[in-house]
């Protein structure tokens, strides 16, 4: 072996030791809650025990009329070299609560489901340098692409988390 082989295998064998470490490092594939699951984990006040859980502006009105359905959303933030996966649950008023992960990886996915990348703020003027993009679950129904969570993430092992999916 000569010695750019002899480089080049210890790379590529270095590079295989890490990808097989950060492989074994995410052990769950988790997959957010569907809007009636995480409605009645609210009602009952379970979602407080969800990882990293977090009211939202629209929480006192589904508290006020816990049987208002809500919709889910998967989402992944990866800035700074932070990832986060995060669950977002809204009613009509908006955002009710939000669960998340940290270290988290999203999943490919498939079929239907995809992520999209887009604005993280409204306005231009309340971006953040770093932070102004993150990619969001959307589901093609026709030519309409609509808010989903059949986009999944990996999750470092320290979340201990059960598939609530039905």
């Amino acid at each position: 072996m000569n010695h750019l082989t002899q480089e080049l295998w210890i790379s590529f064998s270095t590079l295989v030791g890490i990808l097989f470490v950060a492989q074994s490092a995410f052990a769950t594939d988790y997959f957010c809650p569907d809007g009636e699951i995480a409605r009645q984990a609210f009602q009952s006040e379970d979602t407080k025990n969800w990882p990293n859980y977090s009211d939202g502006l629209a929480s006192r009105v589904q508290r006020q009329h816990p049987q208002t359905a809500l919709m889910a959303q998967a989402k992944f933030i990866d800035w700074d070299e932070r990832s986060v996966g995060l669950c977002q649950y809204y009613n009509h008023v908006g955002l009710v609560f939000t669960v998340a992960f940290s270290d988290a990886s999203k999943k490919e996915t498939g079929d239907e489901s995809f992520w999209r990348r887009e604005w993280t703020e409204s306005f231009p003027e309340q971006d953040k340098p770093g932070q102004e993009m993150m990619e969001v679950c959307m589901e093609r129904t026709g030519d309409l692409e609509t808010m989903s969570i059949r986009c999944g993430f990996d999750l470092p092992e320290r979340y201990e988390v059960e598939d609530k999916r039905q």
